[in-house]
């Protein structure tokens, strides 16, 4: 990617548009929830709030570091598990309100850590920014759930936003929590010290996977922590046709053609998703490789891939939609061609972005038809090809001759 974007994390945001976007949504918050027990219903049929984090990652933290077996529906790597035993120790009540703590902090990295990337400098595209991230449905979604992915997807954008050694340690955080961010390692090939960073990564990886775990855990209580988490996959995925809220691409067209929830999606559904994601991290390496300044195209065009890769692709593992939506949208428009057609990208940037907004969601009538129709994972597809749309003609517009 080559030179990393230079823009101050902490400039520009003392403007009063960006205060009074926060402040709006709180106070809408407020009104449209009347408090936090009826927030998590907002978006699903969890009736408490932080509801993955009092069921599976609190019991986890509580049995670590003298366990082998994970909790059922914990979905994750020890090192989260372990992490969280400070958690543990605090008591019930006291672990929520720092839970609830981590996930504003993770919302505010991951907003820091895009505009930074993008080089979104501009008071009003920082406020929609703000706007557009507290009012999408994948990053109420984790709120409400109490989930990680608004943070994994942070350390992503974190990762296009640091030097070798940073960039290599956040991506290797982030892919030892939910291990999909790994699929866009490749995306570093075209950065400078790519050398440093893939030993780094590499590494980085390795101890958060199996070296910290098998020093607090031992060898044995490890391996068969990992031999349990396949042993609940492989019980849990096939399940998830019938569930509403999967935005797995296969899952999606399943509830589409009518295919039975107890039945498994058909192996030839999942092979042509896995070749179109294959395409799509090779797509964004290119335009990696040919917009080294503009990071957020390439994550773009890769990372929809996860909608195609990742069975268990709930509302919240969008949460990159909303803030990569704002920035195409943005620097297409801004940076377009005088060609006909070089308002199609942002267009339908814009569009998807619409989409994933809770707003949306309660014009379709709630939660269930929003996401059984798989409005996201439709979203997630515009993503990637907004991206390209812009990509070609930025191309297009430099090979145009001058003159």
């Amino acid at each position: 990617m080559g030179k990393t974007p230079t823009v101050a994390w902490h400039k520009g945001w003392g403007h009063p548009l960006v205060g009074s976007a926060i402040l709006a949504s709180v106070a809408m918050a407020v009104i449209l929830w009347n408090g936090p027990s009826a927030f998590p219903l907002t978006m699903d049929e969890s009736e408490s709030l932080f509801t993955d984090f009092t069921d599976h990652y609190l019991p986890m933290a509580k049995q670590m570091p003298g366990t082998d077996r994970p909790v059922m529906g914990y979905f994750y790597s020890p090192v989260l598990a372990l992490g969280l035993i400070p958690l543990g120790l605090l008591g019930d009540e006291w672990a929520l309100w720092v839970w609830g703590a981590l996930q504003a902090a993770s919302v505010a990295l991951l907003v820091l850590a895009f505009a930074a990337m993008a080089r979104l400098t501009r008071p009003l595209e920082r406020t929609a920014l703000i706007v557009i991230t507290l009012w999408s449905v994948p990053v109420l979604h984790n709120i409400a759930w109490g989930q990680i992915s608004v943070l994994v997807t942070a350390l992503v954008f974190l990762a296009f936003t640091s030097r070798p050694v940073g960039a290599a340690l956040a991506l290797a955080l982030a892919g030892a929590l939910k291990i999909y961010p790994v699929v866009l390692a490749p995306l570093f090939a075209w950065r400078r010290g790519r050398v440093l960073w893939a030993a780094v990564f590499v590494l980085g990886l390795f101890l958060l996977l199996l070296g910290i775990p098998m020093a607090a855990m031992g060898w044995d209580n490890t391996l068969d922590f990992y031999r349990w988490l396949d042993w609940i996959r492989e019980r849990t995925v096939p399940g998830l046709v019938e569930n509403p809220k999967s935005q797995y691409l296969p899952h999606v067209v399943a509830r589409w053609v009518g295919l039975p929830g107890d039945t498994q999606v058909p192996v030839e559904w999942v092979w042509p998703a896995r070749v179109a994601a294959a395409a799509l991290v090779l797509a964004g390496c290119v335009t990696a490789r040919r917009f080294r300044r503009d990071p957020f195209l390439a994550l773009g065009v890769a990372m929809p891939a996860i909608g195609l890769l990742v069975p268990t692709s709930w509302p919240h593992y969008f949460a990159y939609l909303p803030p990569l939506l704002c920035a195409i949208a943005v620097h297409g428009w801004r940076d377009r061609s005088a060609r006909a057609w070089s308002w199609v990208g942002p267009a339908l940037a814009l569009v998807a972005l619409c989409v994933t907004t809770l707003p949306f969601q309660y014009a379709l009538g709630g939660w269930p038809p929003y996401t059984s129709a798989g409005w996201l994972a439709g979203a997630n597809l515009s993503c990637a090809a907004a991206a390209v749309l812009v990509g070609i003609d930025r191309v297009s517009n430099r090979a145009r001759p001058s003159m």
